[in-house]
C-alpha cells in the first residue's frame, strides 16, 4: 500500500512539475527569438495562450514576432485581439495599423492609428504612420499635417521631411518641397532618396546643373536605377554634355528605360 500511495505520489508531483505557467512560455519564446528561432518562440507563445486564453503579452508578443517575420495576416490577428482585450493601449492599436498598411489596407490603417493618436497624441511614431496612409489615399493635405507634427515631436526625422516634400509637390508647392528635402540630407547626408527627390524636382523645373549635382550624389549612394540616369542623361543633354548624356542615356536602357533607345539613336550616332 505505502509503495502504490508513493508512486501515486511521484507520479502527481512530476506532472505538476511538467506543467509551466504562461510567462514561462513567455520567457522560453522569448530566448528562443533572441537566438533567431521564431518558429519556435511563436509556438511558445502559442503554448502561453494555450494556458492563459487571455494573456494579453502573449498576443502582443506573437503578434509582433509574426509581424516582423512578414506573417501579416497572422500578426493582424493577434493584434485584433490585444485592442480587444485592452481598448486603452495605443500601441496595440499602432501596430494593428502598422498590419493593415502592410496588407494595403490603408483606410483601415488610418483608423487604427487614429484610436492609437486618441489615446496618445504625443507620440511621433503615430502621426508619421497615419501620414504615410494618408499619401497612399492621395489625401495631401491631410498627409502633410500628419508629418508636420511628428517633426514637432521629432525634428531630426529625415524621413518625415522627404515624405512631407513628395506631399507639397503634389499640392504644387515646389519650394516646399525642396526646402524640405534639403533638410532630409541635411538630417542624413546619406539619404539617397533625398538627394534624388531633390534633383529630380529640379530636373522638372529645369534647375538642370542642380539637378545633375543631386541625381550624382543619389547615384554615388547606390541609387542606381533606369530613371536616375535617364534625368541626369537629359539634364547634361540640356547642358550640352552630349557625351555625358549618352554614356547615362545607355546605362538607363541597360536598366530597362526603353525611352533611352530614342535619344540614343537621335543624339549619339
Amino acid at each position: 500500500m505505502k509503495s502504490l500511495v508513493f508512486t501515486a505520489f511521484v507520479f502527481f508531483f512530476s506532472i505538476s512539475q511538467a506543467q509551466k505557467t504562461a510567462d514561462q512560455y513567455i520567457s522560453e519564446g522569448v530566448a528562443k527569438a533572441n537566438k533567431g528561432d521564431y518558429v519556435g518562440a511563436i509556438n511558445d507563445y502559442s503554448k502561453a495562450i494555450e494556458v492563459d486564453p487571455k494573456n494579453t503579452r502573449a498576443y502582443f508578443i506573437r503578434g509582433w514576432t509574426k509581424l516582423n517575420t512578414y506573417n501579416y495576416h497572422g500578426a493582424l490577428d493577434d493584434f485584433t485581439i490585444v485592442v480587444k482585450l485592452t481598448p486603452k493601449d495605443a500601441s496595440a492599436f499602432y501596430n494593428l495599423g502598422v498590419c493593415k498598411e502592410k496588407l494595403y489596407d490603408y483606410k483601415g490603417a488610418v483608423k487604427a492609428h487614429s484610436s492609437a493618436i486618441k489615446l496618445d497624441s504625443n507620440n511621433k511614431y503615430y502621426y508619421f504612420n497615419r501620414g504615410i496612409c494618408y499619401q497612399q489615399l492621395k489625401e495631401h493635405k491631410k498627409a502633410i499635417v500628419d508629418f508636420s507634427k511628428s517633426l514637432l515631436h521629432n525634428p531630426a526625422n529625415y524621413e518625415a521631411f522627404y515624405f512631407r516634400a513628395n506631399s507639397k509637390i503634389q499640392q504644387n508647392d515646389f519650394a516646399g518641397a525642396i526646402e524640405d528635402y534639403t533638410k532630409a540630407v541635411n538630417q542624413n547626408p546619406s539619404y539617397l532618396e533625398g538627394y534624388y527627390g531633390r534633383g529630380y524636382l529640379k530636373y522638372i523645373l529645369k534647375e538642370d546643373k542642380e539637378a545633375i549635382a543631386d541625381i550624382s550624389k543619389a547615384i554615388s549612394l547606390n541609387a542606381t536605377t533606369a530613371e536616375s540616369y535617364f534625368c541626369r542623361g537629359n539634364a547634361k543633354n540640356f547642358l550640352g554634355d552630349g557625351q555625358g548624356a549618352c554614356k547615362d542615356w545607355n546605362q538607363a536602357l541597360s536598366w530597362g528605360k526603353l525611352e533611352a533607345k530614342e535619344l540614343i539613336k537621335k543624339y549619339c550616332n
